[in-house]
């Protein structure tokens, strides 16, 4: 973690299955979306109205990336715990300067306010090695893990992608 990150921690309904993709150099992302609902007290009528929902952009390295692609679905309720971020590029298309927020989960786990599990239903996973995230995280990605190791350190051939990874 860097000095200044925003710790966030968010409580919302995933709105789509995580999308797992794979940088050049076999590093697992997740990504998925959160809607976070608010509901806020109304004096005229003495009790609570749903607020507009706000909608929050994950991102997940490494084993927590695979093991969420694995996990969970559309509409699971979750906690997610990470380090809040904007992050800029320039669109490859229309060459615009563009910004966006992510929330870069260091943990995720269910809200065991509506459902319930029993711990003999969870499978631990195995730690792997590589628990840090990666020096790019705005490499391209794909669907598929890479048959051979990339010693390109995960850069795209030609420089420096600024492009998000998804």
């Amino acid at each position: 973690m860097a000095i200044g990150d925003m710790q966030l921690t968010a409580v919302g309904n995933l709105t789509v299955d995580p999308e797992l993709r794979f940088i050049p150099n076999g590093t697992p992302v997740a990504v998925f979306s959160i809607a976070v609902n608010a509901k806020e007290f109304d004096k005229s009528s003495g009790g609570y109205r749903d607020v507009d929902p706000s909608f929050v952009r994950v991102e997940c390295w490494r084993s927590l990336a695979e093991n969420v692609a694995e996990s969970l679905t559309r509409g699971t309720r979750v906690i997610v715990s990470g380090r809040w971020r904007e992050r800029h590029w320039v669109d490859g298309k229309t060459e615009e300067k563009r910004s966006g927020w992510t929330l870069t989960a260091d943990s995720v786990g269910l809200d065991l306010t509506w459902v319930s599990i029993k711990p003999d239903a969870v499978r631990k996973s195995v730690r792997r090695k590589d628990a840090a995230p990666p020096d790019d995280p705005w490499a391209s990605g794909s669907p598929k893990r890479p048959e051979t190791a990339d010693t390109s350190g995960g850069q795209p051939s030609g420089g420096f992608s600024d492009d998000p990874p998804f």
